[in-house]
């Protein structure tokens, strides 16, 4: 699970694992529930991870604010009568407040879609992500290392088998 470092749930280190805990206790009580009798906890562990990105929101962990502000124009026809430099002043003053990206167009009269502003962002993403594979000094984008492990770590397994203990049934003798 990849999210931005806010609420209750995520908004710590310590929030985090809590909540990461109470993960792993509601995975263990559905196999329970499923008849499992031994499930490793070492195993269980290690799939459940969360991660949260090095800045308040994804876009701002990810882009630059020219960058942002170059997708908001492209997906918000008016950017509330701003300029680009006054769009990007802006982005810059919430991203160093720590502050979501949302914080920018709180006061629009209609706000960017943060979805739009995600596909109209994606070449650039894209383009870091080629960049990174071409020069491995070039920085990792944080999404990009999200998928990869989400990736290797049931490859790191494939070959290994899993036993669940699951307790023997009652046999049905109604037949």
């Amino acid at each position: 699970m990849a999210v931005d470092p806010e609420g209750q749930q995520f908004g710590s280190p310590e929030k985090v694992a809590r909540t990461r805990a109470k993960i792993i206790r509601e995975i263990n009580a559905v196999l329970r529930v499923q008849g499992v009798t031994y499930a490793n906890p070492a195993e269980i562990d290690a799939l459940v991870q969360i991660r949260t990105w090095s800045a308040r929101c994804y876009e701002f962990a990810h882009f630059t604010d020219d960058e942002l502000a170059d997708g908001i124009i492209a997906v918000h026809s008016t950017i509330n009568q701003l300029t680009r430099e006054e769009l990007v002043r802006r982005l810059a003053t919430e991203r160093a407040r720590g502050k979501d990206i949302k914080e920018v167009w709180s006061d629009w009269a209609y706000k960017p879609s943060k979805v739009r502003l995600a596909h109209a962002l994606l070449p650039v993403l894209e383009a870091k992500i080629q960049c990174r594979l071409s020069d491995p000094a070039a920085e990792t984008p944080e999404i990009a290392e999200v998928v990869y492990q989400a990736y290797i770590t049931p490859q790191q397994w494939r070959h290994l088998s899993f036993v669940l203990g699951v307790a023997p049934q009652p046999d049905d003798d109604s037949s």
